[in-house]
């Protein structure tokens, strides 16, 4: 689902303000198009890929598509468009992609047979592209082979992923059993991965734009069965030894730079290689300080101190906007959080990011009014948040088989609830947005995911659609937020803060007036 920015802006300015900040927009896109070294035109255009599934593949039952427009998280938001089709009786589909880009990407094909599917990623798409595809399955693989117009950029992908299938699982057979703390070892193999995933590039060196061959390059640079750092991490952890931990944090160090490999257009079009990045900096100043604590503020400043353009801009989103960040039980103020968004909202030049900071800015903040939703409780009747006015909230949004939801809620039940639990002035709100309400009645009775204490809520099967999720541009699970007892925003919260953290916050937000 696609949300315009006209009604991003209606809903946080109003009908009047709209026009103002539009009229803004428009100077301010038109002096983003001049000074932006991103090297994309506006276009509209409908990439046309048609395929066949071949007589002798076993069945394949639908095929699921996700596009970006523009390449800012690695979850659907609202730039992305999701198709699914399904195979006619002679094995045929066709997709039609609306691109409105020179560039595009999909993040994802997804191929489906019964309970089970097989994924390939990362494919570029230029708005000219004409693809036919034949795909062929034969139990757990899926063979792709790509012709018509643009089906080179097509072809030199599937090559490399079928190379990094290859090498995981190498890596699996031989090394995953052990630990490598050896530095050497540890750089060989990611050398071999290295030449192994690039090598098939050349080939095209005179069939794709050197622009593209990069981006190629780079998606086939960001994905090792295990990147770097991750075997780096897994040392490091697997040790006490202080000695051991600093010639492994200096096998890091040594060959950690923060110049970028590439230029900001490529790093618009890789997420994966902007992802990379951006862990790298954590473990940058964790190995560099030795101690795996720090802040978002120590993660802000060493992007604002070494980037520039819209790669620190693209930093700066993974941050502070995308749910993935959480690492290392980093610690998390609130006020960090807020001063940090209003920076990077204030220095944005890329008109897209900027609205990002924009909507995050108008939902989250301390001392905004909190999103006064209705909904149905285990009973049916319906709860409003404004019936809990004169309390302190903690809104926590979850899903069944959520894990790190499941962890939570166990956690509040057992470390922090038992302290307010007869405080009248304080209440958990848990609001489920599983598909089904049976589901959802489920979990509530076992008390994995919620407590009967709690002030059950569902989203009715609207999910990820309810008003409640697009307001506050939920992206991960648990979604966490503490209320005042006036009904606005007191504080963010995530599922990594310690409870001794929560337990704070709650005691000060009750004394608060």
């Amino acid at each position: 689902m696609v949300i315009s920015f006209i009604e991003v802006l209606n809903v946080t300015f109003g009908k009047y303000g709209c026009k103002c900040i539009l009229i803004l927009s428009f100077l301010l896109n038109t002096y983003i198009t001049k000074a932006s070294n991103v090297k994309y035109n506006q276009i509209d255009s409908t990439v046309r890929i048609s395929g066949h599934i071949t007589k002798d593949s076993d069945p394949i039952d639908s095929i699921r598509v996700i596009y970006k427009h523009e390449y800012l998280f690695g979850v659907i938001d609202k730039n992305t468009s999701v198709y699914t089709v399904y195979p006619t009786n002679t094995g045929n589909f066709t997709i039609n992609l609306k691109s409105s880009k020179e560039l595009g990407k999909i993040s994802q094909m997804v191929f489906y047979f019964h309970d089970d599917h097989v994924i390939a990623e990362e494919y570029l798409v230029r708005y000219d592209d004409n693809i036919d595809m034949s795909v062929s399955r034969h139990g757990d693989n899926v063979n792709l082979v790509f012709d018509g117009f643009g089906k080179d950029k097509y072809t030199c992908r599937r090559e490399v992923e079928l190379i990094y299938a290859t090498l995981l699982d190498q890596y699996i057979k031989i090394y995953s059993s052990r630990i490598m703390k050896e530095p050497l070892l540890i750089d060989s193999l990611n050398r071999i991965w290295s030449k192994a995933l690039t090598f098939p590039i050349d080939d095209f060196k005179n069939k794709i734009s050197e622009h593209e061959l990069n981006v190629l390059r780079a998606d086939a640079l960001a994905k090792y069965p295990i990147p770097k750092r991750g075997l780096i991490s897994i040392a490091y952890n697997s040790t006490s030894s202080t000695h051991e931990r600093k010639i492994i944090a200096q096998s890091f160090l040594s060959d950690f730079s923060l110049k970028p490999s590439f230029d900001d257009s490529i790093y618009s079009l890789s997420y994966k290689s902007l992802e990379n990045m951006f862990m790298n900096l954590q473990d940058y100043i964790v190995y560099s300080r030795g101690n795996i604590e720090f802040s978002i503020s120590d993660v802000f400043n060493l992007i604002k101190s070494n980037f520039s353009g819209d790669l620190r801009e693209r930093l700066y989103l993974q941050l502070l906007i995308n749910p993935k960040y959480k690492r290392f039980g980093r610690k998390e103020s609130s006020m960090d959080y807020e001063l940090c968004l209003k920076e990077a909202y204030d220095n944005s030049r890329n008109l897209i990011i900027k609205n990002e900071f924009l909507q995050r800015l108008s939902t989250v903040l301390k001392g905004q009014d909190a999103y006064n939703f209705s909904l149905p409780n285990t009973n049916g009747d319906t709860v409003k948040l404004s019936d809990f006015k004169g309390k302190v909230v903690i809104l926590d949004i979850w899903y069944t088989g959520c894990i790190p939801c499941r962890e939570f809620s166990q956690r509040m039940e057992k470390e922090v609830y038992p302290k307010f639990r007869k405080n009248s002035d304080f209440s958990v709100i848990s609001v489920s947005i599983d598909k089904t309400k049976v589901e959802w009645l489920k979990s509530v009775k076992a008390g994995l995911y919620t407590s009967g204490e709690n002030i059950n809520l569902y989203t009715d099967g609207l999910q990820s659609y309810h008003p409640l999720l697009k307001k506050y541009g939920v992206m991960a699970l648990p979604f966490l937020l503490m209320i005042d007892k006036k009904g606005r925003i007191y504080s963010r919260l995530n599922n990594l803060m310690s409870s001794s953290d929560i337990d704070i916050l709650i005691s000060a937000a009750l004394k608060h007036i």
